[in-house]
């Protein structure tokens, strides 16, 4: 045996060899010792060259893998036809965000696809990895439409889909995030883009994913915002020392202020400073997507410019929306409006900037808060350049039919836009003024002050669940496919509002001529809630995160208010020194971020005691069908179909 291992250690060149004829002799010569380990050297050198000549020519083991780790992965991406059916249900939901340019993109899949065959052509190399990130992930959105089909195995097999989808997003992600890092400078600024985009994407799948949370959109958004600043998106592509083409200018512009939106919309949800610095990227072109082609000239751009002064003017009438403004049918083009859309957006960030400025945050929680006065002057900002069918006394008249927004040659996402936009203004009210709820009532004064916020946020809250109500209406009847754009952050408003009328009930009582209206609104906030959670649970069949939905959570946390606003609160006397205190009651907290809700401020009520941990009868709400029922009714099923 040990004749036999000394062979073949000499046979690798690892140890001399020593004949068994020496084995009982003398030792060998200093000579002989010297020769061998000479020759020992001579053979590992040898071994060394061949390696290094191995790499030359690429025909190392590691580059053969990653070539065929490439080679597997671009296979596994669907035929054409899939990808094009996948891509035309994404951008039907991304009307809403609008994160992402049809035209170019859809350009960009034609290039990496064979049209002989249909599949991913084979010279598509790692150029592309940050596309493809971007590709997969718009695919694995696209799926959530067919979700809609009421057939299980077909609900099955998107579902296996856009896991696959997933999985190979986060394989291109991870190739294209090594390259990144030497792209930021590139005179070619796509590799840049679609790397950004497909975080973007993560963002939007977060918000529409019922597994998701607040929380974890958050995380990353952190991991969006640090590679924006990286690959300084932060910077006006007009102060760049890197000349890029009017059109990709517009794309990061684009990007950046969706990526903007975002950020604000976290940090006051969860209270906390804003994370991205003052910016120089202005505000994009209002153009239509199809007519911002990859030729554009700068010229051209500022040729458009004019649309904003149509969509600003606080003249336009109801009667002035008509073709050319927002009408698409007749032309097939989506017309400026879907970009005033998002214009309306930053214009409402920008406030809310602003807002955050003056109100203290977590780090800071005992600052004195600033004078209302200055919160109502930022306030009414809000609605006073708003393109006049995102305001909300014309979506308040599609609850009839003859209301432009609901017309049947209307696209249909012309009244979901007008509906999201009136919800997202009135979130802000009920933000900038709770902290106003709950002053301290032993400062002289505070009442009046309580009762202003108290008077705006009420009124905020009407116009947010009113907005929201006509937003599942228009998608239950009319729109079936923005059901999936129901998510956590409907909830989360629709939570708040009713909150809000819920305490304002439970202190007024029922001799309030408030009173039966709160009580509605706080019903309908209910009913909203459990369509929410009903559709939460559907999609979560299964896991164990469909009992402990937010959603779920919120609507039983409604009803237990819903049941002590319900019971007349008995008066007490008013204190000694005259002013206020405080209604006496359990803590609440949101289930979507974990805060506690504000207390409202009260001269003379407290509550009737309710126990807060019983759970309502689930028949005494709204199901699905009974508010499609009950919306039908008030509203009016609108004729036509979905435009």
């Amino acid at each position: 045996m040990i004749h036999g291992e000394e062979a073949r250690l000499k046979d690798h060149g690892a140890v001399p060899y020593h004949s068994t004829d020496n084995c009982g002799s003398a030792p060998s010569s200093l000579e002989d010792r010297l020769s061998h380990v000479e020759k020992s050297l001579a053979r590992i050198e040898s071994l060394l060259s061949n390696t290094s000549r191995g790499h030359q020519n690429g025909s190392s083991p590691s580059r053969h893998s990653e070539e065929n780790v490439w080679s597997s992965l671009i296979t596994q991406l669907p035929p054409f036809s899939l990808a094009e059916s996948l891509l035309r249900k994404y951008f039907i939901l991304d009307t809403m965000l609008r994160y992402t340019h049809q035209p170019s993109y859809t350009c960009r899949a034609l290039k990496i696809y064979s049209i002989s065959t249909g599949q991913v052509r084979h010279d598509t190399d790692k150029e592309s990895s940050s596309y493809l990130a971007s590709l997969c992930l718009t695919m694995a959105i696209g799926t959530t439409l067919d979700d809609q089909h009421s057939n299980s195995e077909s609900e099955q097999q998107s579902r296996n889909l856009r896991k696959q989808l997933i999985s190979l997003h986060h394989r291109f992600y991870e190739i294209s995030e090594t390259l990144v890092p030497y792209r930021s400078k590139d005179s070619n600024p796509e590799f840049a883009y679609y790397h950004l985009h497909a975080l973007m994407l993560r963002i939007q799948r977060g918000i529409m994913d019922d597994s998701s949370s607040l929380s974890q959109t958050w995380f990353e958004q952190g991991k969006l915002s640090n590679t924006a600043l990286f690959l300084e998106f932060h910077r006006d592509p007009d102060d760049s020392d890197v000349q890029i083409s009017p059109f990709w200018k517009e794309l990061r512009r684009r990007i950046w202020w969706a990526l903007s939106i975002g950020e604000r919309i976290f940090t006051q949800k969860l209270r906390l400073p804003n994370t991205l610095p003052q910016s120089t990227v202005r505000k994009p072109v209002l153009i239509p997507d199809c007519d911002l082609r990859e030729d554009i000239t700068q010229s051209e751009l500022n040729d458009q410019s004019f649309i904003g002064r149509i969509f600003t003017s606080s003249s336009t009438s109801i009667a002035d929306l008509t073709p050319p403004e927002i009408l698409v049918a007749s032309t097939g083009k989506t017309a400026p409006a879907e970009w005033a859309f998002i214009d309306a957006k930053i214009d409402t960030t920008q406030i809310m900037t602003e807002l955050s400025k003056l109100s203290p945050h977590s780090l800071f929680p005992n600052s004195p808060l600033p004078d209302i006065v200055l919160v109502d002057n930022l306030i009414e900002r809000l609605d006073a350049q708003i393109p006049a069918h995102l305001r909300f006394d014309t979506l308040s008249t599609a609850q009839t039919r003859h209301c432009p927004l609901t017309a049947p040659d209307q696209p249909p996402w012309i009244l979901a836009q007008a509906c999201v936009s009136n919800i997202g203004k009135a979130s802000v009210i009920l933000n900038a003024y709770q902290p106003y709820l709950s002053l301290s009532p032993r400062i002289p004064n505070n009442g009046q002050i309580v009762q202003h916020a108290l008077e705006e946020s009420l009124a905020a809250a009407h116009r947010l669940i009113v907005s929201s109500e006509i937003f599942v209406w228009h998608v239950t009847l009319r729109w079936p496919e923005g059901r999936s754009l129901f998510s956590w952050n409907t909830g989360s408003k629709v939570f708040a509002a009713g909150v809000l009328v819920a305490l304002a009930a439970t202190r007024d009582g029922p001799d309030h001529d408030g009173w039966r209206k709160w009580m509605g609104d706080l019903q309908s906030a209910e009913g909203l809630l459990k369509v929410l959670s009903d559709r939460t649970a559907k999609n979560l069949e299964g896991d164990w995160l469909a009992c402990k939905s937010a959603d779920l959570k919120a609507l039983k946390i409604l009803r237990q208010l819903h049941e002590r606003a319900k019971s007349p609160a008995r008066p007490t006397p008013p204190s000694s020194s005259g002013t206020m205190t405080i209604i006496n009651e359990e803590k609440l907290f949101d289930p979507y971020t974990t805060h506690e809700m504000s207390r409202i401020s009260t001269l003379t009520n407290t509550p009737s005691q309710v126990d807060m941990t019983a759970d309502p009868d689930v028949a005494e709400n709204f199901t699905l069908e009974d508010l499609e029922a009950l919306l039908t009714q008030v509203y009016g099923k609108p004729q036509g179909g979905a435009g």
